[in-house]
């Protein structure tokens, strides 16, 4: 970008013409037409040979085209009028009839709005003002035509009505070249004043502003010598016609068109009033039409090459700063895709790089311009590949393009940082050639492929991972596309199903998978599929060949492809045959609990029977032995048969015997029911969770509840008393069942986290469900003996299970979840600070039934839903 587009700045653009005038701005612009007409008909007067009744500048007519052309079309009819008053003054106070008058602005108004019409109607279609092109257009349409066709309205009007004489020929010559130097000088002067951004020009420094006054002195001094003087001085000498043009070529070259039109102005109304007044090197021995004619004619000469260089210069500029402008979009644009460009010159053999392209190469700045200094960082391997690629294109008899340049195979290269890592660049580039095809240039770009290759890797690490993940879980895998109804299994998933492999799926397997009945049609299913949610789940059962019986799962998600205007299903298929039998098992444990659990009812009431027993068997074997005693001491006494004494006798003793042998059964019995404290044992409370979690599953299957639980940290070992707590987290997980009742069922979640913090002395057991929640307030009462919200309710279940935690030194409380729901949050001391019954701290290891690891999930616990 040049210095002078930077100081004058650059102009609008002609949409500005067109924006949306308010009607302040066209009274405005009208009043200024009318003042601007005014003074140039006086100029133009002023400037009229004594001779002859035509002015040699006629400035109206121009001023009312460069009105018309920085105007809206919908204001020139304000405009045109407004120049109506000040015209008929000036044309009326010089002598002029009122019929030769308003003939004259018919011809005037004319002239302007066929140059502005044209004119506009070329900027409207190509949207420039100020290129060669537009100033050609100027030129001939505005300048030329307008003025020759107008001319003859003018002349005409003069002949018709007789005033002062004269033939058309001559009236239209003077007439003719009068506006045409006029459209030519004072047009671009006003519209290059007009649009220039005088802002940016308050900004250049002040070694511009020194320029132009300097200048600007020279060129009026100038001027003012050359057609001020007198005709018998030696600076009215023709030789003198030549000094403004080297000022004015320094005002083309750095003040572009603004300062080349002004000055052309200066010396078009100087050099013209030098003629008017027999003054300069134009006065000579012809008559004064003749040196009008001669100066005229000079000043055409001389305004159209000038404004024609600073117009090429203007465009120069332009598209020097539009370079400059693409050149810094593609830097940034190179540096944003982190892509390097390399060029070499194969004639000299120097290659250069840019940042770019050495940062990714790993090069010092030293060792840039070297071309074997950063081949020696690539691949061997890679190396000759490039290279013999690079020979291939050089080759004569390479393929061209459609520019005649051979492209360089694109290679992906491995160079050496000087870290010892290996980095990925991919190079693309082209060799250039000469008309007659010898190669003279080769350049090209690299791309930072690495962090894409290293992803790729990763990707297909992945890919093989789940693929190996999907063989160990037993998974299949299917696609349903909705539209045209295809369905794709994989391999496994035809096995799981009973489908030959490559077989086309079957209307039954379809169903299947959808849960969907065989019954539907093919116009159900589909209203069904749009209203289905966005993930389907589901459990079915098959019965292959032989008779047996396989459950199996499937988990779909709907995707929709909105490129293709298209909706797929996609799914899995898992075996949950034997999951399903232990479900049944432990269903059946379940149930053998209740039982348990009735039998310990009645365990309570024996107690009682055992005591109300144990009395009267009692009493029955002390009178046996009384009687046995009194049989004894009194037989002599009685006397009789000894016989039947011994009969008695022995029925007497077996009496005894078996009320002995009763009460030693009930007090068996009694031992047996007497409530004794349980010692304690070391264990993983990831195991104690489990068991109680296996125990409900099924019961929080039952009412759709899903289950997730974690285990972060180690050192998750505690002494319990194993019963107490499955008490404690059985009565926890059933109450968090009773809250989501309320709750839809897909929105049933039950999560449980066991962690330890480091440097944590204790363990964190949160049961948390979606449930409605516990309000803030009664956090702490849902503790207290006899509070609850059930219906059928006893509240005794959290205050024994806050009692029997703090029984072993740790704490149960209630929190709000985040989500919404409860938390119960149960902490444990480690087993390291669990002391003995003496205040020893317990020295005791774990042998966990089976190792539980951090980051356990819902899919470990065997807890889905």
């Amino acid at each position: 970008m040049s210095e002078t587009r930077r100081s004058v700045g650059e102009p609008q653009p002609s949409a500005r013409i067109e924006h949306e005038w308010g009607a302040a701005r066209v009274v405005i612009a009208a009043v200024l037409t009318g003042i601007a007409c005014l003074l140039g008909g006086k100029l133009g007067v002023a400037l009229k040979l004594q001779s002859e009744a035509v002015s040699v500048l006629w400035p109206p007519n121009a001023l009312l085209l460069a009105a018309l052309l920085l105007s809206p079309v919908r204001t020139w009819g304000f405009l045109l009028l407004a120049v109506l008053p000040p015209h008929l003054a000036v044309e009326l106070k010089g002598g002029v009839p009122l019929s030769m008058a308003l003939c004259w602005y018919v011809s005037n108004c004319l002239e302007a709005l066929i140059g502005a019409a044209i004119f506009r109607a070329w900027v409207a279609r190509h949207g420039e003002m100020h290129s060669v092109r537009a100033f050609g257009v100027f030129m001939l349409g505005a300048t030329f035509f307008a003025t020759f066709v107008s001319t003859f309205a003018d002349a005409g009007f003069v002949t018709l009505l007789g005033w002062r004489g004269g033939t058309f020929w001559h009236v239209w010559q003077e007439r003719f070249f009068s506006n045409m130097l006029a459209t030519q000088t004072i047009v671009p002067a006003v519209m290059a004043t007009a649009t220039t951004d005088w802002r940016s020009a308050r900004k250049a420094p002040f070694v511009r502003y020194l320029e132009a006054g300097v200048l600007s002195g020279l060129l009026l001094t100038i001027l003012v010598a050359t057609f001020t003087s007198q005709s018998e001085s030696w600076y009215s000498s023709p030789a003198m016609l030549y000094t403004p043009l080297p000022l004015l070529l320094w005002a083309a070259l750095r003040f572009g068109r603004t300062g080349v039109n002004v000055g052309l102005l200066v010396l078009t109304m100087l050099a013209v009033f030098g003629v008017v007044h027999d003054r300069g090197p134009f006065i000579g021995g012809d008559p004064q039409h003749e040196s009008a004619l001669s100066v005229q004619a000079f000043l055409l000469l001389v305004a159209v090459p000038l404004q024609l260089l600073a117009k090429v210069i203007g465009e120069r500029d332009r598209a020097e700063e539009k370079a400059y402008d693409r050149q810094r979009l593609l830097a940034l644009t190179l540096k944003a895709a982190r892509v390097g460009v390399w060029d070499m010159d194969l004639l000299t053999n120097q290659t250069s790089i840019d940042e770019q392209l050495a940062a990714m190469f790993d090069l010092p700045a030293w060792e840039r311009r070297d071309v074997s200094s950063w081949m020696m960082r690539m691949h061997p391997v890679d190396l000759a590949e490039s290279e013999a690629s690079m020979q291939e294109a050089l080759a004569a008899d390479a393929p061209r393009d459609e520019s005649g340049d051979s492209l360089i195979g694109e290679a992906v290269c491995r160079v050496l940082h000087r870290d010892i890592s290996w980095h990925w660049i991919l190079s693309r580039g082209v060799v250039l050639r000469r008309p007659d095809g010898v190669p003279y240039r080769a350049m090209g770009i690299g791309i930072d492929v690495t962090e894409s290759r290293r992803t790729a890797e990763a990707m297909r690490e992945n890919e093989e991972q789940l693929e190996l993940a999907a063989a160990t879980a037993d998974l299949g895998f299917w696609t349903l596309d909705v539209g045209t109804g295809e369905m794709w299994f994989s391999e496994h998933c035809a096995a799981l199903l009973g489908v030959s492999n490559g077989a086309t799926p079957a209307r039954r397997e379809i169903d299947l998978l959808l849960g969907r009945s065989s019954t539907a049609d093919e116009r159900g299913k589909d209203e069904d599929l749009s209203a289905a949610p966005p993930v389907l789940a589901h459990e079915f059962s098959i019965t292959r060949e032989g008779g047996e019986e396989r459950w199996l799962a499937t988990t779909a998600r709907r995707v929709r492809d909105e490129s293709a205007n298209s909706e797929r299903l996609i799914g899995v298929v898992r075996d949950i045959t034997e999951r399903r039998k232990q479900d049944e098992e432990v269903e059946e444990r379940q149930q053998a609990l209740a039982h348990l659990a009735r039998v310990a009812t009645m365990g309570e009431l024996s107690t009682t029977i055992v005591h109300e027993l144990g009395q009267p068997v009692g009493a029955v074997t002390l009178n046996a032995e009384t009687a046995r005693l009194l049989i004894e001491r009194n037989r002599a006494w009685v006397g009789g048969d000894a016989s039947r004494f011994a009969v008695l006798q022995e029925l007497i003793e077996d009496i005894v015997r078996d009320s002995r042998r009763a009460e030693t059964v009930i007090g068996q019995l009694r031992r047996l029911m007497r409530r004794e404290q349980r010692d304690r044992e070391p264990v993983n409370i990831a195991i104690v969770v489990s068991e109680v979690l296996d125990l409900v599953r099924a019961e929080l299957r039952k009412h759709d509840i899903g289950v997730e639980w974690e285990v972060s940290g180690e050192g998750l070992d505690v002494v319990v008393n194993r019963p107490q707590i499955h008490q404690v987290l059985l009565n926890i997980i059933l109450n968090a069942r009773d809250a989501m009742e309320s709750v839809p069922p897909g929105a049933r979640r039950l999560r449980v986290t066991l962690r330890r913090e480091p440097f944590e002395e204790v363990v964190h057991v949160l049961i948390a469900d979606s449930g409605m929640g516990i309000a803030a307030d009664r956090l702490d009462e849902v503790f207290e003996p006899f509070v609850t919200s059930k219906a059928h309710g006893v509240g005794l279940g959290l205050a024994i299970s806050r009692t029997i935690m703090a029984d072993h030194g740790g704490d149960l409380r209630a929190e709000s979840g985040e989500g919404g729901g409860a938390v119960l949050h149960l902490t444990l001391p480690v087993m390291s600070k669990v002391r003995a019954p003496n205040g020893v701290l317990a020295d005791v290891s774990i042998r966990p039934n089976r190792p539980v690891s951090a980051g356990r999930t819902e899919t470990d616990a065997g807890a889905a839903p």
